[in-house]
């Protein structure tokens, strides 16, 4: 079985906005083992922190915290055992883990600093919200762009946020949100819609932002919805119509798409180039690494698939029709040129 390949030129960006819809391309379809692993709700874990902690025999301790139905999770991996540091009564809807936590819980936005060696401040979620005043009037009613960003500031051991101009104004309207350089970025239901502001740009949608990340001086994210669609803002924009998305993940210069049709595919910045399906069930994690796509499934699957595979065969077939074809024209040649002496 193999990925499906796409041309970068075809799948380019181009200097205006670009719109692509990938739902009716044909494809081939795989079926994993049986081999089960029950899992549920989001997870998210500190990749660069994954260096500097070790343990007593030079391993490297994976932290990462999980959210369910019911709890929130602090944990350790070490490369054997996953180790349970701190779980909370409380739900999270959202959450980014880089070196700071970030999550949005009850539609308010928490920032931890060093919850590694301080767990106990995930405490801060139970503590019931104090009254606060809208600096500036009404946060709905002003449409100025310093309402959705924010810049996040350390005091005591904490992360508090604060407007552009210094006034902190933390209220219980976080939709989502994402991470810029020195930035957090809100989005505020209003309205109807959901909008954000980007390089000072606004975005407003009528669908639910499913996803959305920044990653390596781009902003990443999908629409929910049976007729969902993938953005790339950068330099340009870039949208992708694909049926069903269920989960994003970023990677480096790569994006991986899940879909509840069991399909996956492959960008590589913001330029489709695999897609394949990899199961008959809804896609709920996806992850990449070493060449390989990671995926778990509604029904508890934890798969995963190698990406070179495909290509690889290929460019085997490829060199193989060369070989082929130089072969036919040297016996075409030696027989055009034995024709020519016999004259």
């Amino acid at each position: 079985m193999s990925w499906d390949e796409y041309d970068e030129e075809e799948s380019a960006v181009s200097s205006t906005q670009s719109q692509e819809n990938l739902g009716g391309i044909q494809d081939e379809s795989h079926n994993p083992n049986e081999s089960e692993c029950k899992v549920s709700g989001s997870c998210s874990c500190d990749k660069n922190m994954e260096d500097e902690l070790k343990t007593k025999d030079g391993r490297a301790e994976l932290h990462l915290t999980a959210s369910g139905e019911v709890f929130f999770y602090l944990l350790r991996f070490n490369g054997f055992d996953l180790v349970l540091i701190k779980k909370v009564r409380k739900k999270v809807s959202s959450q980014i883990f880089v070196k700071d936590l970030y999550v949005v819980s009850d539609k308010k936005l928490y920032g931890f600093y060093d919850v590694i060696s301080t767990p106990g401040s995930l405490d801060d979620l139970l503590k019931p919200e104090r009254k606060r005043k809208k600096a500036n009037g009404s946060l709905l009613s002003d449409e100025s762009h310093e309402e959705y960003i924010y810049r996040p500031c350390r005091k005591n051991g904490k992360i508090i946020l604060k407007r552009e101009e210094g006034k902190s104004d933390i209220v219980s309207n976080w939709e989502g949100f994402f991470i810029t350089s020195g930035l957090a970025h809100k989005i505020v239901y209003e309205d109807g819609r959901y909008n954000f502001v980007y390089n000072s740009k606004k975005y407003s949608y009528e669908k639910v932002i499913g996803g959305i990340a920044y990653n390596n001086g781009m902003l990443v994210y999908y629409l929910k919805g049976k007729d969902s669609s993938l953005y790339f803002q950068g330099d340009h924009e870039k949208i992708y119509n694909i049926p069903k998305i269920t989960v994003m993940s970023c990677e480096g210069q790569r994006t991986i798409v899940g879909t509840a049709d069991g399909y996956i595919y492959l960008f590589d910045r913001c330029v489709l180039s695999k897609r394949r399906k990899v199961y008959d069930v809804p896609i709920t994690g996806v992850g990449f690494m070493n060449d390989q796509v990671y995926f778990s499934s509604l029904d508890g699957f934890v798969g995963t698939e190698k990406t070179t595979r495909g290509f690889s065969m290929f460019l085997i077939m490829v060199s193989i029709g060369i070989f082929i074809f130089a072969i036919v024209m040297g016996i075409i040649s030696k027989t055009v040129r034995h024709s020519f002496l016999d004259k």
